[in-house]
């Protein structure tokens, strides 16, 4: 029932009463930390899809083995995608705006406030994305973005060691700290923050991509997977992140055009 008002306050905001907090689409955007603001770009055109373990003489961990697709071409149009994860700020606000004060204050000094939020559902995380006028990346547009234009096993080479300074935890099942807030380490070629870790991510195709804190270090790479989450409705701790279609300037007549 709580996720029901919730999807039907997201969709239909002018629902909700005088006395109870709203939030614009753009005052949630707001509510992201500063280096977070506003998305990339990713053009449109092929990448390399799937393992990439065989290309660099490794031999694909067997926990990874029931995850990995061949490596293929795909192709993406162009996209926006957010630099960062939701955070839980950020989804605390829509809460609000469906329970009001029964959800509790929105605190910006709370320390986990730019952590990504995790434990939803995928209807929460498309729902939320809908009202900031995104939608979930695809698979293949979430992989595409996390490569950052590499075909290495991860965006900043082959090793996974050398990247300690681009992504959360190198740990193994760090079960003391789930998540960690978001941009706290360098973000990949494409300006992109926690791709490969913090939380795994949520995709339309109902697959997580990426890792976490949590996993082994294979889940950190960049490759075509789509491990299953949790049974449909349930929480999981997985995060997300919205992406909007680039729309072509149709206006504008190209010099290639037939005649």
């Amino acid at each position: 029932m709580k996720l029901l008002a919730l999807t039907l306050l997201l969709a239909a905001p002018a629902m909700a009463e005088d006395n109870e907090p709203y939030f614009t689409p753009e005052e949630i955007e707001s509510l992201a930390p500063e280096r977070c603001r506003g998305m990339v770009e990713i053009s449109s055109g092929p990448f390399t899809f799937g393992d990439s373990y065989a290309a660099a003489g490794r031999r694909t961990p067997p926990a990874f083995k029931p995850l990995i697709k061949p490596v293929t071409i795909k192709t993406t149009g162009a996209f926006l995608i957010d630099k960062c994860e939701v955070t839980q700020l950020q989804a605390h606000a829509t809460w609000m705006m469906a329970f009001g004060k029964s959800a509790g204050e929105l605190n910006p000094k709370d320390p986990e406030a730019e952590h990504p939020q995790v434990t939803m559902n995928l209807k929460y995380a498309e729902t939320f994305c809908k009202y900031l006028g995104k939608r979930l990346p695809t698979e293949e547009e979430w992989e595409k973005a996390a490569r950052g234009g590499t075909s290495t096993i991860y965006y900043w080479g082959d090793v996974y060691d050398d990247g300690q300074v681009y992504e959360q935890s190198t740990s193994k099942f760090n079960l003391r700290r789930l998540t960690g807030p978001v941009a706290e380490k360098l973000p990949n070629p494409y300006g992109l923050y926690d791709m490969l870790g913090n939380a795994p991510e949520m995709t339309s195709g109902s697959c997580w991509k990426g890792g976490g804190r949590m996993l082994w270090s294979e889940y950190y790479a960049a490759v075509g997977r789509c491990a299953k989450p949790a049974e449909p409705g349930r929480p999981h701790n997985y995060g997300w992140r919205c992406v909007k279609d680039v729309v072509p300037n149709k206006s504008v007549k190209k010099d290639t055009e037939p005649q």
